[in-house]
């Protein structure tokens, strides 16, 4: 497993990031290890699918299936981080000083220098922050899933709508954020896996986990349990297999690279395994190579500066004798 994965497990305390709980994994296992029978049976479901009003049900009981995210900073707050840097903190202390010896042409200068560039940094994350929720808005996701009809009185087998689902087995087109726990979901090629489930059916299925393990390589999956066989020719035992190494287990966030695939939904949302990883992530902005560009640059600045104003200030004493001109000539 690489060592990203590792790091996202790390307690929160330890300075990582908090993975699925214990009992998580444990559910995971379970649903793994039973036959399909009983863990329809479980989730109350079949093959046939959920109802439209057992779906609704569950909606209420479990929510959507969406992931929690943050939403943009508001624009006061993006205009107090730009000024958190380091060489804007040294430009900002400098017209200070500036400004106090009547240096009123210097300290305006500087203080401009601050201002253009706290305001190039607002624009910047400003306009890819909203770029980035109108993408959101803009992409509409939707899974395959079975939908088991109720007839009620006057839902007769002539109904336009009745005759399409039986055309269709039952298979219907819904956002990915309906889906609840007991789905029946049909995946292919190129698919995103809209949540965690149990594989039930398969034929040639390759999965990339890359979203979650870091690796690049797809892995196979299937209907049936196949445990690897450790170095000393022993199996170990499930409970203490990483649950993103169980073959008939998918996840949310990994894509479908070839075959196809009938499963049933474990978990959604926030309950699925992405989801326990994302909570950890929340209010952790992670750095760009721009930003840590930005903070090396600084702290070049700011040690070149704090080791030449004693200097210069010791030269300024020693060739004039008076302390408060060199005070004022090394600021």
């Amino acid at each position: 497993m690489s060592r990203t994965l590792d790091r996202l497990r790390r307690p929160s305390g330890a300075g990582g990031f908090a993975g699925p709980s214990s009992r998580q994994v444990r559910d995971l296992h379970a649903a793994a290890q039973g036959r399909v029978s009983t863990l329809l049976k479980s989730l109350g479901t079949s093959l046939d699918g959920l109802s439209s009003d057992e779906v609704r049900r569950r909606q209420r009981k479990f929510g959507f299936n969406e992931m929690v995210h943050e939403r943009p900073p508001r624009w006061h707050v993006q205009i107090l981080r730009a000024f958190k840097n380091p060489f804007i903190a040294l430009l900002s202390v400098l017209g200070a000083v500036a400004f106090l010896t009547h240096e009123l042409k210097t300290a305006s200068i500087i203080e401009a220098m601050v201002l253009i560039s706290v305001l190039l940094r607002f624009v910047q994350e400003y306009r890819s922050a909203h770029a980035a929720e109108r993408l959101k808005a803009r992409v509409r996701n939707t899974a395959i899933v079975t939908r088991s009809e109720v007839r009620r009185p006057g839902y007769g087998p002539r109904t336009w709508e009745a005759v399409w689902l039986l055309a269709q087995h039952g298979k219907r087109e819904v956002p990915r954020r309906e889906l609840v726990p007991g789905d029946i979901v049909h995946l292919s090629a190129r698919d995103i896996v809209p949540a965690d489930v149990r594989v039930v059916l398969s034929r040639d299925l390759f999965v990339n986990q890359a979203m979650l393990t870091g690796e690049s390589m797809p892995v196979e999956k299937s209907e049936m349990l196949v445990q690897n066989v450790a170095a000393n020719g022993q199996r170990p035992e499930l409970d203490h297999t990483d649950p993103l190494e169980v073959n008939n287990l998918c996840f949310m966030g990994t894509n479908v690279i070839s075959g196809t695939a009938t499963a049933v939904v474990l978990a959604t949302g926030g309950r699925t395994y992405y989801g326990a990883m994302a909570r950890g992530l929340i209010g952790r902005r992670a750095s760009t190579s721009f930003d840590r560009g930005i903070r090396d640059v600084s702290r070049l600045l700011i040690r070149f500066t704090l080791t030449m104003v004693p200097i210069v200030f010791l030269i300024n004493v020693l060739t004039k004798g008076n302390w408060t001109s060199a005070f004022v000539f090394r600021m």
